[in-house]
């Protein structure tokens, strides 16, 4: 995994897998909130979907590891959309 895909029409999507879990996630540029799928590796049947504004999930509940999973996720996919904007600026 680990995929990347251009963005279209102000929305960006992503996935990568850290720990047991593989995530995918999707956010529109102009918003805060990721859209997430996650589910432990080798069982993309069983995803949880979850939005994460500000490292706040919801709705429901989340496992410890999952959570740990989506955040570092989501960091590094924020840590690759803010070089590639400042590639583009300069």
């Amino acid at each position: 995994m680990g995929e990347e895909m251009e963005p279209s029409k102000g929305k960006v999507t992503r996935s990568g897998t850290f720990g047991d879990y593989e995530v995918t996630g999707w956010r529109y540029t102009e918003e805060a909130a990721w859209h997430v799928k996650v589910w432990l590796a080798g069982r993309p049947g069983d995803w949880i979907g979850y939005t994460v504004t500000d490292g706040h999930f919801g709705p429901g509940t989340v496992a410890e590891a999952a959570m740990v999973a989506v955040l570092h996720l989501i960091a590094k996919w924020q840590a690759l959309l803010a070089q590639r904007a400042a590639a583009l600026e300069a």
